[in-house]
């Protein structure tokens, strides 16, 4: 190889056509061993496994620079040419491989690595498509999650917006949860999680379990699914009603229910409404005591249970004598203040299952069921109990005062067969102990019914003669 030799630039050297002008001072011939560069490049040895022929490419045909093996005709299984540029030259490199080379190849173990890298790439593709899949499900659950999440949230908030507490129970796992509403509505704190059922069930008032638990086992038969009402103890011990409602949301595949969610609507202020309405349409508003309605709603159950066990049921029917003149005297708040008085006296001077109510004015009665046809004596014990405590004196304000009353008492079913009339031949009892001067008990009897009814038919008659000029 010649090379050209410069003289080193002086400082007149200038450029010419964008290049430094300097001269050639003269050339030198680079000569270098093929083989040499071969054996110290590729490591040669003295049975090579590979051939390596470089031929001079600047020029056809193709000159014969160097080859580590003579040519022989077997025609190689492997192959690889390079062409080279380099300093104006071209040079092709080529490798051929050599029977020495291609005995050491193992074609079993390339076959068996050929079939392990098959089985791997599908185990890969299985495993990405696999992964791929499990990727593409758990988005679609956190999709349905989240709108499962949303639409139970809505429900959640249009319930409890409406003030109902919700409950959720798991029936496989016999877990209960409590919404935050319902444990507010109980007094509970928000930390409150009592799951176990059996515990649940402590919460409903004894009275109310079997009522409870019937309606749950309808809901999960699938009968019916009607709302209720019962008594759930609160945090402080004290029995709230509320109506509770409740379905199935969750079924198995052979359709037996896992999981039933329900409300409690707190009826506290519709009870206590409920309570005050009762409490005034059956009871008196001056004395606590049953009016004549209540009054008479007992007496036809005494009469009832009196039938089927062949007991007897006594009516004492109590008017205060002479009332209209402590009125006159005291004043009608004074005479509402010896009402009271009289009335707990009376509930003070009767024995444990007898009633007593305020029929009105200053007319009050006795209900005493369950007679045994031998204890009718019973009756006069009372009736002189009674006497006896309204002729005790009654203060009002400073001034003591003394009245007696007037008794007139019946008997069912010696004396009446049906409520109406035991009431009204008590009545007439009561008024004939009124015309004997009060302060007396009297019974009822045939001759007073056969004497009042003479008396009506003679004023009826009285008043057509009048009416006719007779």
């Amino acid at each position: 190889m010649m090379l050209p030799v410069y003289q080193r630039a002086t400082k007149q050297t200038q450029m010419i056509n964008g290049e430094l002008d300097t001269s050639v001072d003269g050339w030198v011939f680079l000569n270098f061993n093929l083989e040499v560069v071969f054996n110290s490049t590729l490591g040669m040895t003295t049975r090579p496994s590979v051939r390596y022929t470089l031929y001079d490419g600047s020029q056809e045909p193709f000159k014969l620079l160097y080859q580590n093996v003579s040519s022989h005709n077997d025609l190689s299984s492997f192959s690889k040419e390079s062409k080279i540029a380099l300093n104006g030259k071209k040079w092709i490199l080529r490798a051929e491989s050599l029977p020495m080379f291609e005995q050491t190849l193992n074609y079993k173990h390339s076959t068996t690595i050929g079939i392990l890298g098959l089985l791997a790439s599908f185990a890969l593709t299985a495993g990405l498509y696999f992964l791929i899949s499990r990727l593409r499900t758990l988005d679609s659950l956190r999709r349905i999650n989240k709108r499962l999440r949303f639409s139970d949230e809505r429900w959640r908030f249009a319930v409890e917006g409406a003030g109902d507490g919700v409950w959720d129970w798991d029936i496989e796992n016999k877990k209960l949860s409590y919404s935050t509403n319902w444990k507010r509505m109980f007094g509970y704190e928000e930390t409150y999680a009592d799951e176990e059922i059996e515990e649940w069930r402590k919460l409903v008032h004894p009275d109310d379990r079997g009522t409870v638990l019937e309606a749950y086992k309808r809901v999960l038969r699938g009968v019916g699914d009607h709302p209720f009402e019962c008594r759930i103890k609160c945090k402080n011990g004290a029995w709230k009603w509320v109506l509770s409602r409740c379905m199935v949301v969750s079924k198995d595949n052979k359709g037996k229910p896992l999981r039933i969610v329900g409300t409690h609507a707190d009826l506290s202020q519709l009870k206590e409404s409920e309570e005050m309405v009762w409490q005034h349409i059956n009871f008196d508003a001056l004395t606590d005591l049953p009016n004549r309605r209540m009054l008479h709603s007992r007496l036809e159950q005494a009469i009832e249970k009196a039938k089927w066990k062949g007991k007897k049921v006594a009516l004492i029917c109590l008017d205060l004598d002479d009332f209209s003149a402590v009125n006159d005297t005291f004043g009608p708040e004074q005479g509402d203040q010896l009402l009271q008085q009289v009335a707990k006296k009376l509930v003070s001077s009767v024995y444990r299952y007898e009633d007593v109510a305020r029929n009105s004015g200053d007319e009050f009665a006795i209900l005493i069921p369950d007679i045994d046809p031998s204890e009718l004596s019973h009756l006069d014990d009372v009736a002189q109990n009674l006497l006896s405590a309204m002729s005790e004196p009654f203060l009002l304000g400073d001034s003591q005062v003394f009245i007696s009353c007037s008794i007139g008492i019946a008997v069912f079913p010696d004396d009446a067969n049906s409520l109406n009339d035991l009431v009204r031949n008590t009545d007439q009892a009561m008024y004939a102990s009124i015309n004997k001067g009060g302060n007396c008990i009297t019974y009822f009897t045939s001759e007073m019914q056969e004497k009042v009814a003479k008396r009506m038919q003679l004023t009826n008659d009285l008043r057509l003669a009048l009416s006719r000029n007779e």
